[in-house]
């Protein structure tokens, strides 16, 4: 087998090597990338194990390690996707040489009736694992890892702030007026109002453990008005355990139950549902001046991408956040109609 050399790229003037099929940047200094050559020769042997690694294996051990350490929704979505991406692949594909182009063959075989959105998730969770392949040494670059995703439809569907109170009032039983309202005011999850407990109360906060939190990586903490608060503490007495929001019956609240109800609004009230409470929520705080930073945490949100990628209806919001922002200009006269000087 022929031994990988050092060898100049004159257009750059960056040193470069080839080891086991990856190309490898060395730098633009001729003696660092000597000493950066021997290296990667010294450490070859660890280089050719991982590499001999197929994609399949990497994502094997990829939904091994979401099983594990993620929640089972989360780990039942990966394997879907996973596993379908894995049989469309050849099974002697390296990670080195997987490229953009099987991704999308998969996405057209397999998903080319789905919405963007959800073919922009099939690639996030392919990223996703190659990404952790690499950060276990697995793989020694991610080579997808800037593949480019369909753009997300956006979530257009919102309940007017001035329209809540009739919403509330059109509800069939103060059992899921209580639901509604908490619902409007707090920006939970749908998941997380079937699951919130009289023991994660805290104060004017709903703290969900961490293992009970969506992704099961960091404690969900959920912020309650006065309004909501009374109505959480209320339920918190009636029920000390197990699920606080109930129908008339007292039997918790699940999808198909909460789907029904929301069924009986959608007349007056097209495409009503758990989430565009949550949307409405949003549209609400932003339409307010709240910053997008503190409303993607009140959300539940790592950062603001879900927002500015997810949710159409901020237009709005966003113009009157630019323009509030464009405001205050120091040099304008004061309130007693005196130009400022710039004089203490």
């Amino acid at each position: 087998m022929r031994q990988p050399r050092p060898w100049l790229r004159k257009q750059t003037g960056t040193w470069y090597v080839c080891i086991d099929g990856e190309q490898h940047s060395l730098g633009k200094d001729k003696a660092e990338a000597h000493d950066e050559f021997h290296r990667l020769m010294t450490e070859r042997t660890g280089v050719v194990r991982t590499t001999r690694l197929t994609v399949r294996e990497i994502v094997t051990a990829y939904l091994d390690y979401v099983k594990a350490n993620r929640a089972a929704n989360t780990h039942k979505k990966y394997k879907h996707i996973l596993t379908t991406f894995s049989a469309s692949t050849a099974a002697t594909l390296r990670p080195h040489a997987l490229r953009p182009y099987h991704v999308q063959q998969c996405i057209d075989k397999h998903y080319s009736d789905r919405s963007t959105t959800y073919q922009a998730d099939v690639i996030t969770s392919i990223v996703a694992a190659l990404n952790w392949g690499e950060s276990m040494g697995l793989v020694t670059r991610n080579p997808i890892a800037r593949m480019k995703k369909p753009r997300r439809n956006v979530r257009e569907n919102y309940v007017p702030s001035e329209k809540w109170a009739e919403l509330i009032a059109a509800a069939s039983d103060d059992c899921f007026r209580d639901y509604l309202t908490v619902a409007l005011s707090s920006g939970a999850r749908p998941n997380e109002l079937r699951t919130m407990q009289a023991g994660y109360l805290n104060g004017s906060r709903v703290i969900f453990p961490r293992l009970k939190s969506k992704g099961k990586t960091r404690q969900r903490v959920v912020y309650l008005d006065p309004i909501s608060l009374g109505i959480v503490q209320r339920l918190a007495k009636q029920y000390p355990t197990g699920p606080l929001f109930r129908n008339r019956e007292g039997e918790p609240w699940n999808r198909h139950s909460i789907k029904d109800r929301f069924r009986r609004l959608q007349t007056k009230w097209p495409g009503l549902c758990a989430t565009v409470l949550r949307h409405s929520f949003t549209h609400q705080k932003l339409t307010s001046g709240v910053d997008s930073l503190t409303v993607a945490k009140l959300l539940g949100h790592v950062d603001t991408r879900m927002i500015a990628t997810r949710y159409g209806h901020l237009e709005e919001a966003e113009e009157y956040l630019l323009e509030k922002a464009a405001t205050g200009n120091p040099l304008a006269k004061p309130a007693n109609g005196q130009a400022a000087s710039g004089k203490p």
